[in-house]
């Protein structure tokens, strides 16, 4: 059984959309909710999410469908790594690889740089880079910013414009 979405003309019925922010704002009042009240709600993890017709969307997607007519083809990536932005200027598409590509260094990243870890028995620093699921080993390094730099350069070549380095 597949899941129905909101279409279009039914997004554009209920709602209006300034695309260049990405708030979306009621057309009319429905089930304790006002015309002109700005749409859902934000979840602790910075996402607004809006309810349509039983169902809740993340609010990011509903701007590529209200900006584009179609839904997206794929996974949405924040440019600029802020979820809260949610204008169109700053969303694209990306496969699931390059959206982990454009993420910042993970809280657990002792090294403080991305692709980069302390590799005791080497007694060097080591990059690495994760590439559609495959841990690719880039190199072994003196110093922490050849290793920085190596990553680097494996990410811009491995995913482009989607490459991220802090």
């Amino acid at each position: 059984m597949s899941i129905k979405l909101v279409t279009y003309d039914r997004l554009r019925e209920l709602f209006f959309c300034d695309i260049e922010t990405g708030t979306f704002t009621r057309k009319i009042n429905r089930q304790g909710n006002w015309a002109g009240e700005i749409a859902g709600h934000v979840r602790k993890d910075g996402r607004r999410v809006i309810g349509i017709d039983g169902r809740s969307y993340l609010a990011y997607r509903l701007v590529w469908l209200y900006a584009k007519g179609s839904w997206p083809d794929g996974e949405i990536d924040h440019i600029n790594l802020d979820s809260a932005d949610n204008g169109i200027s700053n969303l694209r598409i990306a496969t699931s690889s390059q959206n982990r590509a454009n993420m910042r260094a993970q809280p657990t990243n002792k090294s403080g740089v991305k692709g980069v870890c302390w590799a005791k028995r080497e007694g060097k620093w080591r990059a690495t880079i994760n590439v559609r699921g495959k841990h690719i080993h880039v190199g072994f390094f003196n110093s922490i910013e050849d290793a920085g730099a190596a990553y680097i350069s494996a990410a811009k070549k491995h995913f482009g414009e989607f490459a991220r380095a802090a």
